[in-house]
């Protein structure tokens, strides 16, 4: 009897390793609701099966408006099906849209490339009725509704003074040199409470390599005193940077959203609600001195390691 369960142990696993391997073929699809009212939000989705997207062509459509997006989710399944073990996995690309006027909108085919292979999605039609009464006033309800919350949002940003938070971008150490890896830190001061960051474009500079540099945890937070202020600090991006040249090395700005947590404003119980605040990371212009200059010592590159926030 034991035996007899091992063989089926090992029939099995070979026939679940071998279903495994031959998993899925590879699709892709589109979908989005046949029938759609104006000014009615719904979701878009472009999906690729059993295997990765390496990158995604979103097609022109005519008269519909994307909100927001894409938003990626991931799904994987298991199952027997008639005595063998399937496995399949999906990527999907998720937009909010809305169709602003009446009438047929056709949605063209979507490219998208995995492993060098280009998939094409199918076409769309989406018929778009007439709202009726009820549903234009309550459209209009939520968009009063969101407006009036985002000039909230705005006037909570703009109550935000360089006193409570400002971004300073600055080298570790006191020079910079050609041919050797320094170090350019993006650096965050702050007396609020701060949630996070979003939507970075970091400053970029010519001739120069730069790569991401990995932080330790107990480097990457502190605190400062600027002008009798005391701050917490947190290094948002520590950059590597390996300049090919003497002279003048110049970094342009960039733009940072950081997420701050607002308390609730006449609100018995307190609490919070996040805002955004968008904020310029300045430049810096420094003068590269030769390699010979640099004090003789052991020279290690940074390990590199994923951004993640607070």
């Amino acid at each position: 009897m034991i035996r007899f369960f091992i063989i089926l142990a090992f029939s099995f696993l070979s026939l679940a390793q071998a279903n495994l391997s031959a998993a899925g073929t590879v699709k892709v699809s589109a979908s989005a609701p046949a029938v759609v009212t104006e000014n009615q939000r719904f979701q878009l989705i472009f999906t690729i099966h059993n295997a990765q997207a390496d990158s995604f062509l979103l097609p022109k459509i005519k008269s519909l408006k994307l909100l927001s997006g894409p938003s990626k989710s991931t799904s994987s399944s298991t199952q027997v099906v008639g005595g063998r073990l399937v496995s399949s996995t999906s990527v999907s690309l998720v937009y909010i849209a809305v169709a602003e006027k009446k009438g047929s909108i056709t949605v063209p085919a979507a490219s998208i490339w995995s492993n060098g292979t280009k998939y094409s999605t199918n076409t769309l039609t989406i018929t778009v009725q007439s709202q009726t009464e009820q549903q234009k006033r309550q459209i209009e309800a939520r968009k009063k509704a969101e407006e009036q919350q985002r000039l909230l949002e705005e006037a909570e940003a703009d109550e935000i003074t360089a006193e409570d938070m400002f971004i300073r971008t600055e080298w570790e150490g006191d020079k910079v040199y050609a041919g050797c890896h320094n170090n350019l830190l993006i650096k965050l001061y702050y007396r609020i409470n701060v949630a996070g960051w979003d939507n970075a474009v970091w400053p970029d500079a010519k001739n120069c390599e730069v790569t991401d540099a990995g932080i330790a945890r107990h480097s990457r937070y502190g605190r400062a005193q600027v002008n009798g202020i005391t701050y917490n600090t947190v290094v948002v991006r520590k950059m590597d940077v390996v300049p090919e040249k003497t002279g003048k090395l110049s970094f342009g700005s960039g733009e940072l959203d950081v997420i701050v947590n607002v308390p609730n404003r006449n609100d018995f119980w307190g609490g919070y609600h996040r805002i955004s605040k968008h904020m310029v990371i300045p430049g810096i212009v420094s003068s590269v001195k030769p390699a010979s200059e640099k004090p003789q010592q052991e020279e290690e590159k940074p390990v590199e390691q994923p951004h993640w926030n607070l």
